[in-house]
């Protein structure tokens, strides 16, 4: 003999619409059957969106409206975290308005054009730009000697995003070498410089 799902008369409740409450009774036939309409139910389906002008909220899982986000005073955001981070490439996101239940992007990536990068930042709600000549980034101070050679560490703008790299372009030798033997007077060789063939420490540069 098969038992039905409940005992006539039994009373119990079930989950429905927006999160609200459908009451059921056990009838004659052994089965639930719905008393009353679904009630108590919240204003939204969870997780649905929608603007309040330029609001974008979204529905909870109890089927109420947050408070949502203010698309017009969302902070924007900057990948590489600087408007100077020069010698990182960045994206910048700035929210615009609600629409769809969603605030609206602009993304602004930093770019090259020549030796020059335009770079984006992040600033409160909206975003800065600024350029900037990455040779300024060349100095004096970084020069250095390679294989007996003397080089000038040169910096150009590359790459997407668009950042300042010494990569970009070669670098310059720029060594004085007045007896022609390949080991330059700024790398030890500022003694020996008119005697080819030999350096300041009086190895013979075969």
């Amino acid at each position: 003999m098969n038992e039905g799902e409940c005992h006539p008369g039994d009373t119990d409740s079930r989950g429905c619409g927006w999160c609200g409450t459908q009451d059921e009774v056990c009838s004659s036939s052994c089965t639930w059957t719905d008393t009353g309409s679904c009630h108590d139910q919240g204003v939204c389906a969870s997780g649905s969106k929608r603007c309040v002008g330029n609001i974008a909220q979204t529905c909870t899982g109890s089927c109420q409206w947050n408070a949502g986000i203010d698309c017009t005073t969302q902070a924007s955001t900057d990948t590489d975290g600087s408007p100077t981070a020069y010698t990182t490439g960045g994206r910048v996101t700035d929210y615009t308005i609600c629409n769809g239940g969603a605030c609206l992007t602009n993304v602004y990536t930093d770019t090259c054009s020549g030796m020059v990068l335009t770079e984006y930042g992040a600033s409160s709600s909206t975003y800065i730009v600024n350029t900037y000549d990455c040779q300024n980034l060349e100095s004096d101070s970084n020069n250095y000697c390679s294989d007996s050679r003397y080089y000038r560490q040169e910096w150009g703008c590359s790459g997407s995003p668009g950042h300042c790299s010494d990569a970009a372009v070669p670098d310059t030798p720029i060594g004085t070498n007045a007896d022609g033997d390949d080991w330059d007077y700024e790398c030890g060789d500022s003694m020996c410089d008119n005697v080819a063939g030999w350096n300041d420490a009086m190895v013979q540069i075969e």
